[in-house]
């Protein structure tokens, strides 16, 4: 009877051991490419137009890596559809928005509380 609370005890013990290190890791989050996306946004509605560099910037951050090697984004599409939504000459009705070119909208209507949780995420790292 006695071996039972000397197990409980190294067990307890040994899992604090064990879950300590994670505990004291600070949660990172990536926003590269909510940055990136935005540059970009802001190069399609600043007087010169759109800016390769900022589009290279895009496509370079990990996550944007991955959906364009998984297939999973066409960055001619997507070229396409920021065009359409973010350039300063652009008057639409939602009617006639696709459905990715609606949530480019959503971002665009959305654009300070993103930003601002951006910036709540970059000082959490």
């Amino acid at each position: 009877m006695q071996l039972t609370p000397c197990i409980y005890v190294t067990g307890f013990a040994l899992l604090t051991y064990c879950s300590f290190g994670q505990t004291t890791q600070t949660n990172k989050v990536n926003t590269s490419a909510a940055e990136a996306y935005f540059k970009v946004a802001d190069a399609i509605k600043s007087v010169s137009g759109e800016d390769n560099t900022s589009w290279q910037l895009l496509s370079s951050t990990p996550i944007y890596q991955m959906m364009i090697a998984g297939k999973a984004i066409d960055t001619i599409a997507l070229k396409a559809e920021m065009k359409h939504v973010f350039a300063p000459s652009t008057s639409f009705s939602q009617a006639r928005l696709s459905a990715k070119e609606l949530y480019h909208k959503s971002y665009k209507d959305n654009r300070s509380q993103l930003d601002n949780y951006i910036g709540v995420c970059r000082d959490l790292v």
